[in-house]
């Protein structure tokens, strides 16, 4: 949606931008970025990470008030496609709770009164499914890839060093902020619900066959994972399929496991 995205600006629509934290391993200079997009007149800027804390939030609440056994994370569109067209046992076993960008529009439309349309900047070719689905109440409107995003500045030679460093908008995050990286919605839960068992698999060569083995296991009333951490990309959403980073894994790494560290020592 990058090109209707900015013919909408151009036209003087009122539209905030709510932003995957995978463009920290996408966007070297992603505060410039930000920037340009205050420049071109978008109202506000919402990091997504905080609409990942409340999923987990509300992933531990659920579990607790329903007395839920075991469940299937539902952060990544792919998954959820599959389960619904291949899988449909397997849709009560999906988390009753929204994905860290759609707990970010909801808790910007219900909280925050923002009336903007809202647009998503996105590791992910899937979210447009996502984005259009009728459970999701249509509160987001475009699905602004990465890599298109990238191919529309370097296509208009939009130089990112000529626009000033724009932080968000929104409320500092915690540790939602590691949610697009594998095991980064394991890594929030086991801080706040230690010894849990949790399941964390990604990559397409994996995660689908292992559906196929916890569908057998729950036939079987086999003990099952309290909550399965499941990502249809094996690098998980920062080198997802709508991303321009060539970065080595192992470097992003490093980047987020200081970004841990420094949130870790926040109290709260």
């Amino acid at each position: 949606d990058t090109e209707k995205l900015f013919n909408d600006i151009t036209k003087g629509k009122k539209i905030s931008l709510i932003v995957a934290p995978a463009v920290k391993a996408n966007f070297d200079k992603y505060k410039k970025l930000l920037g340009f997009f205050k420049a071109k007149g978008i109202n506000f800027i919402y990091d997504v990470s905080f609409g990942a804390d409340i999923t987990t939030w509300g992933y531990l609440k659920a579990i607790k008030e329903k007395n839920l056994k075991s469940i299937i994370a539902q952060p990544c569109p792919a998954v959820v496609n599959y389960v619904e067209k291949y899988k449909p046992e397997l849709i009560s076993s999906l988390s009753p709770i929204q994905s860290p960008m759609e707990c970010a529009a909801i808790y910007l439309k219900k909280y925050e009164m923002n009336s903007d349309d809202l647009a998503f900047l996105s590791p992910c070719i899937a979210k447009i499914d996502e984005i259009n689905d009728e459970n999701t109440l249509q509160y987001v409107k475009y699905n602004v890839t990465f890599n298109k995003l990238k191919e529309y500045l370097d296509k208009n030679n939009i130089d990112l060093d000529r626009f000033e460093k724009k932080n968000f908008d929104s409320m500092e995050c915690s540790l939602g902020a590691l949610y697009s990286r594998p095991g980064g919605l394991r890594e929030n839960v086991e801080v706040l619900n230690p010894g849990a068992w949790i399941k964390q698999i990604e990559g397409q060569d994996k995660v689908y066959e292992y559906l196929d083995t916890y569908v057998e296991r729950a036939k079987q009333n086999r003990e099952l994972p309290l909550l399965v951490d499941i990502l249809n990309c094996a690098n998980g959403c920062n080198l997802g399929t709508g991303t321009c980073s060539d970065s080595y894994p192992d470097d992003i790494d490093c980047e987020f496991n200081r970004m841990k560290a420094e949130k870790l020592k926040k109290p709260g």
